[in-house]
């Protein structure tokens, strides 16, 4: 009997391993990025002690596997940083503080400097459910766009202790500072919101507002610390080419940060390090003045028709809601049983020998 003891423990041990093996090699399985955000007003100065008691996400940021696509510029190769997201709203407006362990590199302002010799950042928000994470196109196929994300991306021509963005009605574009309202479909697509010539948009806008730190700044260029991007945005624009976010609501982000030090020209399009490869962070919103969210409701959907995705062959993990990861886990565990019913079958006709 110890030795069909011992057939039984290797054979279930056997079918764990193939479930741990099958829920953790699939990509739906993949742990998703949460985060809840706090309701809180935060004055927006580049300064993070509004932030002291919100909790915050640790998220690690790489470039991206570029390998398949040999047209475009390769980057230089950097490590992957470190970084922290923190999300806030109030009765009006949304604010993201996003944080970057990198040293001090600002080459401005511009326009006598060269931007890309400074830090800049992307942070990107979903509108159209089909949209990958990679700046509208899924893990597979970088080329493949899946549908439309909201970007708010910063190129440093400011100094830290000048107000970005705020652009004049009828674009995203921020003439000033480079603090951008754009949209996108995949990496090689991406405008400022209004700006699509073969698709007018006359609600295009930009009301992002954005001022950035470092906590080596004073220590000179190279110095080590981190960067503090804090930015903020109406909950509603009425922009198609906007996400849109309500009390009690969700959305999807994704974050980008380019490096000065990639090259010696500074950073490039294609070398920036990104979430992405991650899937999308859930974000989870609060109720407007204290009040409970019995379930998280829908972000409403735009003021005016975007234009259509187009429709998804691809996405980031866990897109189809949990269905992959679901499917996986009832075959495993089915395969679990049917092996546990084998063993069955097997020590009785064994017994009978006995």
């Amino acid at each position: 009997m110890k030795g069909n003891a011992r057939v039984v423990a290797t054979v279930v041990a056997l079918a764990a391993a193939a479930l741990i093996l099958t829920l953790g090699g699939s990509d739906g399985a993949r742990a998703q990025l949460t985060l809840a955000a706090a309701e809180a007003t935060i004055t927006v100065d580049g300064d993070n002690a509004d932030w002291a008691a919100i909790d915050g996400l640790n998220v690690t940021l790489t470039q991206p596997d570029l390998t398949a696509y040999p047209d475009w510029d390769p980057p230089g190769p950097l490590p992957p940083v470190q970084s922290v997201v923190k999300v806030a709203i109030d009765g009006d407006n949304i604010y993201v503080l996003f944080e970057v362990t990198d040293d001090y590199d600002f080459n401005g302002p511009v326009p006598t400097a060269d931007h890309n010799l400074s830090a800049s950042l992307g942070v990107m928000f979903l509108i159209d459910p089909a949209a990958g994470p990679h700046m509208g196109a899924g893990p597979n196929d970088f080329e493949a766009p899946l549908g439309m994300v909201d970007i708010w991306h910063w190129e440093l021509d400011c100094d830290y202790n000048v107000m970005s963005g705020v652009g004049g009605p009828g674009s995203g574009n921020d003439p000033d500072c480079n603090l951008d309202d754009e949209f996108s479909t995949d990496p090689e697509a991406r405008e400022d919101d209004g700006g699509d010539v073969a698709n007018p948009n006359p609600n295009g806008e930009n009301s992002i507002a954005g001022r950035w730190g470092h906590t080596g700044r004073e220590g000179g260029i190279d110095t080590p610390g981190t960067w503090i991007f804090e930015m903020s945005r109406p909950l509603q624009t009425g922009d198609p080419e906007d996400a849109q976010f309500a009390a009690c609501g969700a959305a999807s982000m994704a974050l980008a940060y380019f490096d000065a030090d990639e090259s010696e020209v500074g950073w490039t399009d294609t070398g920036h390090l990104t979430s992405a490869d991650e899937g999308f962070i859930e974000v989870t919103l609060p109720g407007a003045s204290g009040a409970s969210c019995t379930a998280a409701t829908p972000t409403p959907a735009p003021t005016q028709a975007a234009p259509a995705a187009v429709p998804k062959t691809g996405g980031a993990p866990g897109a189809d809601g949990g269905g992959s990861t679901m499917a996986y886990a009832l075959l495993a565990l089915g395969g679990l049983a049917a092996l546990t019913g084998a063993v069955g079958i097997f020590l009785r006709y064994r017994k009978r020998d006995i």
